[in-house]
């Protein structure tokens, strides 16, 4: 049988948790706005997942690997406001702890160290003129330049101007 909104939500063999979220889901079909979800709290120093674990465990291996890297450029048509952008990558790194999150050593174990939002740096290189090799070549360097699990940051952008109303932006 189909719940409705209106149904109370169900005690019997649902943990809290999925208490929690049925009662998310109904109030949401519901029409009413649902809360921002609350972070934990957090000491700044937080043991690493196995998932993260293994990936730095990867990167001690080989140092500089870009294989696990994640790196998207796409070319922007038109004026560029370059401070809108700023601003606009910066609230999604704020947003977001594992964009502002670095991996130091203490006591010979990796930990998560998560740092205060802080505005992006955004590096910029004129090209214009520039031939498609030499742009391409840009290109695939950025997008080949290791992180410093240590100390970061874990998320760069750039631009790279192509034309006065033409560029490449990297993230």
């Amino acid at each position: 049988e189909r719940m409705t909104p209106e149904d109370p939500i169900p005690e019997d063999g649902l943990s809290a948790e999925d208490r929690e979220l049925l009662a998310h889901v109904m109030a949401t079909r519901a029409g009413a706005v649902a809360a921002r979800p609350t972070r934990a709290p957090h000491s700044g120093w937080t043991p690493l997942s196995s998932s993260q674990r293994q990936l730095w465990v990867l990167e001690q291996l080989h140092p500089g690997d870009s294989a696990y890297y994640l790196s998207v450029a796409f070319h922007a048509a038109g004026p560029l406001d370059l401070s809108a952008l700023v601003g606009a990558l910066s609230d999604v790194v704020a947003r977001h702890e594992i964009l502002r999150t670095t991996f130091p050593v203490r006591d010979d174990e990796p930990w998560q160290q998560v740092h205060p939002p802080a505005p992006v740096p955004l590096a910029f290189d004129d090209k214009s003129g520039a031939d498609d090799a030499t742009i391409t070549a840009a290109v695939r360097e950025e997008a080949r330049t290791p992180f410093d699990l240590a100390h970061g940051p874990l998320f760069r952008a750039r631009v790279i101007r192509i034309a006065h109303d033409r560029h490449i932006v990297m993230v």
